[in-house]
């Protein structure tokens, strides 16, 4: 078998269509299986995903020669919900990269206590509020301003997030990221590839101001470093 760290994986799952496409390392697609449904509810869409990867899977892994050990799932769903949250803390008062970075997960962890049900699948940096202005980035020459952010979490239904990780588990492949459909469709417009093109962009860092937030010391310093030049 051929090591599978040279193969990318994208399950898209929509009310319409299922895909399962391999990307190589230079982003092209060297396979693509779809089968089409009927604007098909959630619920059918599991049952429909069971039969797809029974019937498509086996082939994958043939005709790559590689095991299938990870996939990423780009999923349109109405389970998504999008909540807008500002921080109190005033950013200037800041000098640490690792106490933004706490901030920010204990915002997020605040958010679950209230939200249950959901888990979160993004988190970005929606808005830099300066002197009580609006931008959608760093502005220049902010020393001395009272800064705050607005941060955006998209999270998903937990039923259905453990329900597609479930079905994975099935066929012992891991999920390696869950990424919402409608905002890597945004991205799209953007570049002349292809949706699974985009959503590898965006998990290498295209946004920079998304935040990777699962351990202490996040994992993508982008928005960080580009944030604190400005402390420098």
């Amino acid at each position: 078998m051929v090591d599978s760290d040279i193969n990318k994986y994208y399950l898209l799952i929509r009310s319409n269509q299922i895909k399962l496409v391999n990307l190589n390392q230079n982003n092209q697609i060297t396979f693509l299986k779809e089968t089409i449904t009927d604007n098909s509810s959630l619920n059918d869409i599991f049952k429909i995903l069971e039969i797809f990867l029974d019937q498509n899977l086996i082939e994958c892994e043939k005709r790559l020669k590689s095991h299938i050990k990870e996939i990423i799932l780009i999923i349109d769903s109405a389970d998504f919900l999008t909540i807008d949250m500002s921080t109190i803390k005033n950013f200037k008062e800041i000098n640490q990269t690792d106490n933004v970075s706490n901030l920010i997960l204990d915002l997020r962890n605040n958010l679950k206590k209230g939200m249950e049900n959901y888990e979160v699948i993004h988190s970005m940096i929606n808005k830099y509020i300066v002197d009580g202005k609006d931008y959608s980035s760093i502005p220049m020459k902010i020393e001395n301003k009272n800064i705050f952010l607005e941060i955006r979490f998209i999270c998903l239904k937990a039923s259905s997030y453990l329900r597609f990780k479930k079905i994975c588990a099935k066929y012992q492949i891991k999920v390696k990221n869950i990424l919402y459909y409608n905002y890597i469709n945004d991205y799209k417009s953007s570049f002349a590839g292809n949706i699974f093109d985009v959503a590898d962009k965006i998990l290498t860092g295209l946004n920079e101001n998304e935040i990777s937030l699962l351990k202490k010391k996040p994992k993508n310093k982008g928005f960080f470093e580009k944030f604190f030049n400005f402390f420098s």
